[in-house]
């Protein structure tokens, strides 16, 4: 067959030992609701969820859903080319 195009990479790794470590906590929670999806009412969200043929599982609190890329907080130049 054909050589390892990667060669030798990952040789000199070694084993971690995870008790020998501290980790730090991460939170990722970076959605901010847009002040129109904010305000709808419940029975807005029902309608909208029926709208988007959308199905809910796990436990509440669920989001409340998005039906426009201008309700997302994604970048300008992202925005642009959705």
């Amino acid at each position: 067959g054909m050589p390892d195009r990667m060669g030798d990479v990952g040789q000199n790794l070694r084993k971690l030992n995870w008790e020998d470590e501290t980790l730090v906590t991460v939170q990722k929670n970076f959605y901010q609701e847009h002040p129109a999806v904010a305000g709808m009412s419940e029975d807005e969200v029902v309608k909208a969820r029926a709208r988007l043929n959308a199905s809910i599982e796990g436990r509440p609190p669920h989001p409340k859903p998005v039906e426009s890329f201008e309700h997302l907080a994604l970048p300008p130049d992202l925005l642009r080319t959705v």
